[in-house]
Parts: structure tokens; sequence; C-alpha cells
């Protein structure tokens, strides 16, 4: 899906101090870009997929994992996630923050994904940056200090998800530019090489599956020096619903868990709601094209 950014679109939605924070940290959390009617559609959207995943699990969610409920391609097949994705404030703040050029360039959605975690929920994805199951895309390395504006994540909290909570999502601000101690060793932990920026030729995957670092997840075990570093910059959110963080392509960001104080909060509301109470989240990857 592309989306031509036009000369009759609106006044811009972010203020120069705005892109040049994005440009600088690698992340942006903006309030209010939505507008109520296309928020509740998208939280309406949210729940009609718990209910179908719950109804399909025999009444129960599952308590395996990092979410309880995991649904890709949803700009295919519903509206109310395209027109969100396509549609709202959502592309036209991504294209900015992008520099996109109006007259040369598009925005294209290159993946989407809706996410809901539970008091159900036993792990967390660690500290990493998205692989090619979330960014189906060619990739080259960015060079030390220089700033990719090729792609972002655009993530939407549909839920409170307040820090004492967790359950959310954490942020290493300019690691997608600063040439940082770590970073180096982390993308090559993570499996991130241009020898495999086009795909992984057989006989490498054949020997990264030998070796058992495939797990996108698992930086932590594979270098923990390293998570610890990264873990020193950790910077976390306050969300509210409707909160939406634009986090550059190579920016290193994980989920939080849900801590105990979140967990008892949400088996509280399933009892109120006799239902799944889940967190819910909505991201779009969107990519110059």
């Amino acid at each position: 899906f592309h989306r031509q950014i036009s000369s009759t679109d609106p006044e811009p939605l972010l203020r120069e101090d705005q892109l040049d924070a994005y440009a600088r940290d690698g992340f942006l959390v903006v309030s209010g870009l939505l507008d109520e009617n296309d928020l509740s559609s998208l939280v309406d959207a949210g729940e009609d997929l718990i209910s179908k995943h719950v109804e399909r699990s025999g009444g129960k969610i599952s308590s395996n994992g990092n979410f309880q409920v995991n649904e890709f391609g949803l700009v295919l097949n519903d509206k109310r996630f395209r027109d969100v994705a396509l549609r709202s404030n959502l592309p036209l703040a991504a294209a900015e923050l992008m520099r996109l050029d109006g007259k040369t360039q598009n925005l294209r959605v290159l993946r989407d994904v809706f996410l809901a975690k539970g008091h159900q929920s036993t792990s967390s994805c660690g500290w990493h940056v998205d692989d090619q199951m979330f960014w189906p895309a060619a990739y080259q390395l960015p060079h030390p200090t220089q700033v990719d504006q090729t792609g972002l994540n655009a993530w939407i909290a549909l839920d409170d998800m307040p820090i004492e909570d967790g359950g959310s999502m954490a942020v290493s601000p300019s690691s997608h530019a600063h040439n940082l101690p770590w970073k180096n060793e982390a993308l090559a932990a993570l499996n991130f090489d241009d020898r495999f920026g086009n795909g992984i030729p057989k006989d490498d995957l054949f020997e990264m599956i030998k070796s058992g670092k495939v797990d996108t997840c698992g930086l932590e075990k594979f270098a923990p020096l390293v998570y610890d570093d990264i873990e020193l910059s950790k910077r976390e959110f306050d969300f509210k619903r409707g909160d939406v963080i634009f986090m550059n392509r190579w920016l290193f960001h994980k989920s939080t868990e849900v801590t105990e104080r979140g967990k008892a909060t949400l088996r509280a509301l399933e009892d109120q709601m006799a239902g799944a109470a889940l967190l819910k989240r909505y991201s779009v990857r969107f990519a110059t094209g």
C-alpha cells in the first residue's frame, strides 16, 4: 500500500523542534495525533480480534509467550486498520518525520501488526532492532552517525500503559545513529550483517540455526554484557490511550514485562468484564517507496 504525500495535504502536523528531536533521539512520542473517531474505531477493531482469538481458542487466553494475541497484515482485510494506516494523521506525521519530498517520494506500508499482552504473558522481547519478519525488506546497515530516514515504526497505544504496570515499550535513545561502544557487537549478535541484507543464503542460515543464534529477542542470552550496557540507557513512558511513539527503523527497543501491579490490575479488570483484559497496541512499519 502506498500513499502519495501531495501539496493538497494540510499544514504540517509537527513542529520543527519535534522533527529535530526525532532525528537526534530516533524516537518521538506524540499525543492527540489521531482523532477520536479513528482511535475508537481502532480500539473496537482490536477488541474484535481479541474476541475472535478467544473464540478460536475455546474461550481461553494463551499463557505462553510475549503476546497473547498477534495478527499481521490487517490493512489487507479490515478497513478500520487500513483507514488509520493510510488515511489518518498517522501517515502524514510519518512522512514529515522521514522528510519525504511529496513531489518525488511515496510512503509505503511495509508491515502492520496488532498485539495484545495480558497477565498471562510469560516473557518479553529484549533489546533488538526489527528482523526481517517484522521488517520484510532489504537493508544496508547505516554508517556511524548517519541517520537512516528510509523507514520508521509507528506504535500506537490502545490502552493506558503506565510505567509501573509494564507491558509496553522501552527505547534506547539515539541508538539509531550514534556509534555507541556496544552497537556493533549488538548488531552482530542479532545476526545483522550486510551479507544478509537481501536475504540469507541457505548455508549461512543452516550455520545460524546450528549455532542457536537466530533469536531476535535473545540478546541477553547471546551477549549479556552488551544487554546490560543498553539497559543503562533505557527510556520508558507513561503511555496514554492514543499516544503514538514513532521510532527510527534502526533504533534499539524492547517490549517490557507486565509487572505484578500490572497483572493485578488486569486480573481485576477481567473480573469486572467477565472477559479478557489485554493491553492492546497497533504498529505500522512505514518505508519509502
